[in-house]
């Protein structure tokens, strides 16, 4: 089953055409004439009905016009026709219902299709299948006669309340007043199979194995043979591109997603979509309620914090589809997190730096920073980073601030500042107590006398940071120290 949508207007009374092309004979389109003759262009043309090699034209003034072939004898209609007010080819035969409901028939009879059932009278409706015929009567009942091969002339016992039919190669339907359908004959490929719960049918329409059904909310419901292109409609429902020139959808464009979102900077008050259909020959577009041209730009009004913009796909013959775009409004910067953030104790230092936003994202390219020893957002000195890049400070002493500016998507900038890291970087100075060389007298004893470490920050070393290694030169009574170290609080090396 397939299900197709019309979106042109819909005729109070509306009916199906159907060309019925069960026999092509050799030589057709040039030993038979396919125009219609003068005769048909003198007055105006109400309907027309096509059979397998021959055409019908009923004429406003209640005649009909034939031509075509006539090896069946579609071509001979019976002398002085007229006050017909519809009309219907089969394959080699024709129907004319006359004004006064009855119906008139003629073309091949090998199978009884132009045999009108003798009284037959009150008939609203006909319809002319493969080799056999349909009448509706006023009273909603149907009559059927012609080939009964697979049943297509046994109307359904206690068939009621019909308001049109259609008759296709080798089987009939029935539309009810209800809406509903029935369908009988020839099921080879289910075309008598009607859809389960199908309902709200205005017309319908038969083909040689396939059926029809068109819905009052205009979609078009097909069942029954799949091979060839009977359920081709012509038509996409589906863009081939969409975008905003103002920012990023999310997720990226993909015909077959259907819900989109984008962020936009706080001061933008509309923005510009171009919606692109897949088949700009069978569809019409609408953007945000508007019909517009297929590719071109559609600006759109983005009065709130949030504003809903809806695509519309229409194709003529199947059902639409609607894309949604939510255009969000971004006034918040992005969010700048220090580890550590600041330290309060003299050290060499450094800090991992992550950059977060939770709305149009952050700008990768955007992202800088800077030591300074003021939080006063420096006017030069940047360099720079990646997110999550840790960052160093290798020189200096005393209070210095990590400053890092970043913007988001839509331009929204932060100049985020570290609490202080009080930094140590200088080496503490260092004086040997007792000299060097020290000049021990002759029987001696030697005695380390120790060194004393200074360190700008903090202050007097205390002897348990201070290492003696390494060996004593003597040379002359006199003994020259070497590999005497300190350290500071925070691991600094004397110089």
């Amino acid at each position: 089953m397939s299900v197709l949508k019309s979106q042109r207007p819909l005729p109070l009374v509306l009916s199906f055409v159907l060309l019925l092309m069960l026999a092509v004979p050799s030589g057709f389109g040039s030993a038979y004439p396919s125009h219609p003759p003068q005769s048909a262009a003198r007055g105006k043309i109400l309907s027309i009905a096509a059979g397998s090699d021959h055409s019908l034209a009923l004429k406003a003034d209640g005649t009909v016009v034939v031509w075509g072939r006539n090896n069946h004898g579609q071509l001979n209609m019976p002398s002085g026709l007229g006050g017909v007010k519809s009309i219907a080819a089969g394959t080699f035969h024709s129907l004319a219902l006359k004004s006064d409901g009855t119906v008139v028939a003629w073309g091949e009879n090998a199978r009884g299709q132009t045999d009108v059932p003798a009284g037959l009278d009150g008939v609203v409706a006909i319809a002319a299948g493969g080799y056999h015929s349909l009448a509706l009567k006023a009273d909603g009942t149907v009559v059927a006669w012609g080939n009964n091969t697979y049943g297509q002339s046994n109307v359904p016992a206690g068939l009621e309340g019909v308001v049109a039919i259609a008759a296709g190669g080798y089987h009939s339907m029935a539309l009810k007043a209800d809406g509903t359908v029935v369908a009988w004959g020839k099921n080879m490929y289910h075309e008598s199979e009607v859809p389960l719960g199908l309902d709200g049918v205005v017309a319908i329409s038969a083909g040689l194995d396939h059926s029809l059904a068109l819905k009052a909310d205009g979609t078009v419901v097909a069942w029954g043979q799949l091979t060839g292109v009977q359920f081709e409609a012509p038509g996409d429902d589906h863009l081939s591109g969409l975008t905003v020139q103002e920012g990023d959808l999310d997720p990226a464009f993909s015909a077959g997603v259907t819900d989109y979102s984008t962020y936009v900077a706080a001061s933008v008050n509309s923005v510009h979509v171009t919606a692109t259909l897949a088949d700009a020959d069978s569809a019409e577009l609408y953007v945000d309620g508007k019909p517009h041209a297929s590719g071109t730009v559609a600006e759109v009004s983005t009065p709130g914090a949030s504003t809903e913009i809806r695509i519309r796909v229409e194709p003529y013959l199947k059902p639409g589809r609607t894309y949604k775009i939510t255009v969000q409004k971004d006034d918040a910067p992005p969010n700048v997190l220090f580890d550590p953030n600041g330290q309060a104790a003299p050290a060499q230092t450094e800090s991992t730096v992550t950059v977060t936003d939770a709305e149009s994202g952050v700008d990768a390219a955007s992202l800088w920073y800077a030591w300074t020893q003021s939080t006063a957002v420096p006017a030069s000195g940047w360099t720079s980073c990646a997110n999550g890049a840790t960052l160093k400070q290798t020189s200096g002493d005393g209070n210095w601030y990590l400053h890092i500016r970043a913007q988001d998507q839509v331009g929204n900038v932060t100049d985020a500042v570290s609490n202080a890291f009080v930094l140590d970087n200088t080496a503490p100075v260092l004086a040997l107590n007792g000299g060097n060389p020290i000049h021990i007298p002759q029987g001696g004893t030697y005695t380390e006398p120790g060194a004393t470490v200074t360190d700008a920050l903090d202050g007097v070393i205390p002897p348990s940071n201070i290492a003696i290694s390494g060996a004593l030169t003597r040379a002359a009574l006199a003994i020259t120290r070497s590999n005497i170290r300190s350290r500071t609080a925070r691991g600094i090396p004397p110089r």
